[in-house]
């Protein structure tokens, strides 16, 4: 006898950036092993494309909607990196900026309109599986342990090692000793920090998303199934055009940039780069970067005794983004280099 088998929507994950084109984001949804093997043990379909991940329920032809018992009550996905451009153009306002930095989203930052805004988020430090999990105070004796972020307190950690006496400022784990996961260290049950371990460089793994599947009803093949959003912002520094003129002789001072609202620039000031006087134009405010600027916001300068129409100015890419300590701790600068 045959029996038909129904594929049913039941989750569709999605990656948004401001920065890139829907097409270009550079990072993909790869599911985890135990994510994959646990949609295979619960009748569950997956479809990876490049910003896409689709979860589809398994029914039995004619039956009513239904989740199988046996699919997991969460479902985790890594996001690979595949360009390090990612990490200067994304806007980390969730915490501490650093190239080893990840994302990792669970189930306390889902809101109510089925997104998971960056805002949300925290970073966490990468830690490949075989290496060195660096303390963050001395510590001086006692029992370290690595435990299963949101798992009970009650349950077995997934590591734990005594420590010799005196001070210790690591931990070697081996290879296969904890499998790949966010955990929180621990010593003597105190928190220390939280941290992802991965098989993966940091390079490559830009953190870990877990969403849950726990209560999720398949749709029919026509309605729109649960859509969540993971949501990047581009960074927004300060830009700075640094004038520089081709005849040491020639006073840019008044030179004027122009750009539409709400960017505004200050007046040029004169300053010495290298050695060479050069006239400094900062914007007022942060001005989000974008990989394919709108008309609308270009931006012109005049200058002082010069026939014919402003010169477009080009706009800041990864490359001219660093970061620059201001009087109220670190901030994020472009800039870009004119010569006139």
């Amino acid at each position: 006898m045959t029996i038909g088998i129904t594929l049913a929507p039941l989750l569709s994950l999605r990656i948004a950036h401001d920065y890139y084109d829907p097409a270009a984001v550079p990072i993909a949804f790869e599911p985890t092993p135990e994510t994959a093997a646990a949609l295979r043990r619960g009748c569950c379909r997956l479809r990876v494309t490049q910003d896409v991940a689709e979860i589809y329920a398994q029914m039995p032809f004619g039956a009513p909607p239904a989740l199988d018992p046996a699919a997991p009550a969460l479902v985790t996905f890594r996001l690979g990196l595949r360009d390090p451009d990612f990490a200067l153009v994304t806007e980390p306002d969730w915490g501490a900026e650093s190239a080893r930095d990840a994302l990792s989203l669970g189930p306390g930052g889902l809101d109510p309109q089925g997104s998971l805004p960056s805002a949300r988020g925290r970073t966490l430090p990468v830690v490949a599986r075989r290496g060195r999990v660096m303390l963050q105070a001395a510590v001086a004796g006692g029992r370290m342990a690595l435990r299963a972020l949101g798992a009970d307190p009650a349950d077995d950690p997934a590591w734990s090692a005594p420590l010799p006496p005196g001070k210790h400022s690591h931990l070697d784990l081996a290879a296969d000793e904890v499998p790949e996961g966010t955990y929180r260290l621990e010593v003597d049950d105190q928190p220390l920090c939280d941290l992802i371990l991965s098989d993966e460089p940091p390079a490559r793994l830009y953190g870990l998303v877990t969403v849950p599947l726990a209560g999720a009803t398949p749709v029919g093949p026509r309605e729109t199934p649960r859509t969540l959003t993971v949501r990047f912002r581009a960074r927004a520094p300060r830009w700075r055009y640094v004038l520089q003129s081709r005849s040491a002789a020639r006073d840019l001072g008044a030179a004027a940039i122009s750009a539409p609202d709400p960017l505004r620039f200050a007046a040029p000031r004169k300053a010495m780069r290298n050695g060479r006087t050069v006239w400094l134009c900062e914007s007022a405010g942060p001005i989000p970067l974008a990989l394919r600027p709108a008309p609308a916001r270009r931006i012109a300068l005049t200058l002082p005794a010069e026939a014919g129409p402003p010169r477009q100015l080009p706009q800041p890419g990864p490359a001219n983004t660093a970061l620059e300590q201001g009087p109220n701790g670190p901030e994020a600068w472009s800039t870009i280099y004119v010569t006139v």
